[in-house]
């Protein structure tokens, strides 16, 4: 692989990156001792990799690399998935920040039902596309 294949390799991972919903993605290469990485990263304080701004993929070899990473970007959530998991991250806070602070129930019980009614319905939602 020359230089500018890899170019277009790193410019189709960031594609795909964005296509995921991730910020200002970018992909760089290196060759090291031990064999190859991938490095890919977000920006803006973003951490749309298992809770970081950043992943690092490793393998044997280049195309081993660029297949891992592919798959990678491929198996993580859809940007509707995020925003459903952002929203519903907040709304926990909402009712743990609520509980902390001794707020009267009938504040909380709306997020509760809200949140309960979200999770029955992403619960069901996969059920019905795993059969």
């Amino acid at each position: 692989m020359n230089i500018t294949e890899l170019q277009a390799e790193m410019a189709g991972l960031e594609a795909a990156m964005s296509n995921q919903g991730i910020v200002t993605p970018a992909a760089t290469a290196s060759v090291k001792k031990s064999g190859f990485t991938i490095h890919m990263r977000s920006a803006y304080e973003t951490t749309p990799f298992d809770g970081k701004d950043y992943k690092v993929i490793f393998g044997e070899n280049l195309d081993e690399c660029i297949a891992k990473a592919h798959a990678y970007i491929a198996d993580l959530p859809s940007p509707e998935d995020q925003v459903t998991r952002e929203y519903l991250s907040r709304i926990a806070k909402a009712v743990d920040y609520a509980t902390e602070n001794a707020l009267p129930e009938e504040y909380v019980a709306p997020l509760r039902g809200i949140s309960t009614a979200m999770t029955e319905n992403l619960l069901t939602h996969r059920k019905a596309g795993a059969a």
